[in-house]
């Protein structure tokens, strides 16, 4: 069954991509993603800290080359940036870190907040 998109993102080369990465910003701002971890992992999901870094990181840049591909405009890259900044912080911090480490890491209450800055903007579009 093909996904269904918002008619604003009919431009996008790829709009699955941007359906995930607004699904990854989601999980980034809720309050307890440890519960929404092991709730979907029970599914059979693969989530997780690590899963959200190599969708951010190793998967895709979202930087302004995803203009016209998953992402609107620069200022959408500039938000995600800004998230993968801080992010990027708790992995310095914790590079053989796990979940509950990474939630527990000073830099989260920044990644809830920056995530939830991004996600906002995708929404709009």
């Amino acid at each position: 069954m093909a996904e269904e998109f918002p008619p604003t993102w009919a431009d996008l080369k790829y709009p699955w991509i941007r359906s995930e990465l607004l699904e990854t910003l989601t999980e980034l701002t809720v309050e307890d993603p440890l519960k929404l971890w092991s709730e979907q992992a029970s599914q059979g999901m693969c989530v997780g800290f690590d899963e959200a870094i190599h969708f951010l990181f190793d998967d895709h840049d979202f930087d302004e080359s995803d203009v016209g591909v998953s992402l609107f405009d620069t200022g959408e890259a500039r938000a995600i940036r800004n998230l993968k900044s801080a992010l990027g912080q708790i992995c310095d911090d914790l590079p053989e870190g796990n979940n509950e480490q990474s939630v527990s890491h000073p830099m989260w209450p920044e990644v809830r907040k920056l995530a939830g800055v991004a996600a906002t903007l995708l929404r709009s579009k």
